[in-house]
């Protein structure tokens, strides 16, 4: 229960330093550019995120490359705070302390 929560607070962290992120670079150039999921994905760990598309696709993990294409290109495509949000969230939600 702890580590979910210490994790759901690091994922929110990451939210916040997404959003300012998107917010500093409007502050510099004056427009509005989106920082997606996926490119912050890449930009973090570029190896994973590419040996992931590939197991996704493959045979290994049920050979669903319907999944890949549709569901995930989507999710990843999202911008990457209010993604990162609403997992921070919801894993708070999920280890939230329950005291009857």
């Amino acid at each position: 229960m702890l580590l979910g929560r210490i994790l759901s607070w690091v994922i929110l962290l990451m939210a916040l330093l997404a959003g300012s992120a998107e917010l500093s670079v409007r502050a510099d150039t004056g427009n509005y550019q989106m920082l997606s999921f996926g490119n912050l994905w890449t930009d973090v760990h570029p190896g994973t995120f590419a040996s992931i598309k590939i197991w996704v696709e493959r045979e290994e993990f049920l050979g669903t490359p319907w999944l890949w294409d549709p569901l995930l290109i989507t999710i990843f495509n999202l911008p990457a705070w209010p993604a990162l949000l609403i997992i921070g969230a919801f894993l708070q939600l999920f280890f939230r302390n329950r005291k009857l």
